[in-house]
């Protein structure tokens, strides 16, 4: 083989090379077109599901802007009616520091007029209130007066009461003396018998009370022991010797007591409660 058929052999060879790669690289081109167009159709089928997503985002955020751009309007528009109103309040309050600030010049005036009528009423009401501490002891000493002298009339009722049926027995015994004295043809005048109605019967009793001034005393017997006004006693102490202390004047007498003076002229010592009293000192004391 010739030379130049050497190298069309050599070119041919190259040639084949070269289209056998030409047509390999044609057909992973088309074979690469193909799937890089179904890659890029299924990726456009997700990019339309991803924009009509976007879409809807799009159209729920534009509504939610929307509303918010809404809203803040109407906060706005509030905002600006409650800015309005504060200053109007603003104003009306200023206007009232103002008022406020003179009535508490006018109230410190008078304040301070009250507090010195205070001061003068704050001093009424201590000598009110001594005056009325002083009426309250006073009421509380009628009251006492009262109830003491209450139970004195009621005393003095008893008293009377007893009284009344002892003198109407007395009466009754005066009748029946008279007509015992009658009987035996003595005179009922009792100054026809000179000094014995001024004589105490047998009594024997005892000091009840001696006065602070050591002048009278009251003794434990009375008129229904027989007693009457100028009887004379005898006061005597047994223990711890037996003596003679003084002699008493009946001057007033209740049924079941008596009070006596002391006679000065006839007295030997001081009485005691406790002493005894007799119409005459016996021996048996």
């Amino acid at each position: 083989m010739t030379r130049v058929g050497q190298i069309l052999v050599i070119l041919l060879t190259c040639f084949s090379i070269l289209f056998m790669g030409f047509a390999v690289t044609v057909f992973s081109t088309r074979t690469n077109w193909r799937e890089n167009y179904n890659k890029k159709k299924d990726e456009l089928v997700i990019a339309k599901k991803e924009r009509d997503a976007l879409a809807g985002q799009v159209k729920t955020w534009t509504e939610f802007v929307t509303n918010q751009a809404e809203e803040h309007r109407k906060d706005r528009l509030l905002s600006k009616q409650q800015i309005d109103d504060q200053q109007k309040t603003y104003a009306d309050l200023n206007e009232n520091y103002k008022q406020a600030r003179g009535d508490a010049v006018k109230y410190a005036e008078q304040t301070k007029l009250y507090g010195d009528q205070a001061k003068i009423r704050s001093e009424e009401a201590r000598l009110l209130s001594t005056q009325l501490e002083d009426a309250r002891k006073k009421k509380d000493e009628a009251q006492k007066v009262q109830f003491e002298t209450q139970q004195k009339f009621i005393d003095l009722k008893g008293s009377y009461e007893t009284l009344e049926a002892r003198a109407k027995e007395l009466e009754l015994r005066q009748a029946d003396l008279v007509a015992i004295l009658n009987k035996h043809g003595l005179d009922t005048d009792p100054k026809a018998h000179g000094d014995l109605a001024k004589t105490p019967p047998e009594v024997e009793g005892i000091v009840l009370e001696v006065d602070k001034e050591g002048k009278f005393v009251k003794i434990s017997i009375g008129s229904d022991d027989g007693l009457r006004k100028q009887h004379r006693l005898q006061v005597y102490r047994v223990k711890p010797l037996g003596k003679f202390v003084a002699t008493i004047e009946i001057t007033e007498v209740d049924p079941d007591q008596a009070v006596g003076r002391i006679l000065p002229q006839f007295k030997q010592g001081n009485i005691q409660e406790g002493d005894l009293v007799a119409t005459r000192i016996t021996a048996s004391r």
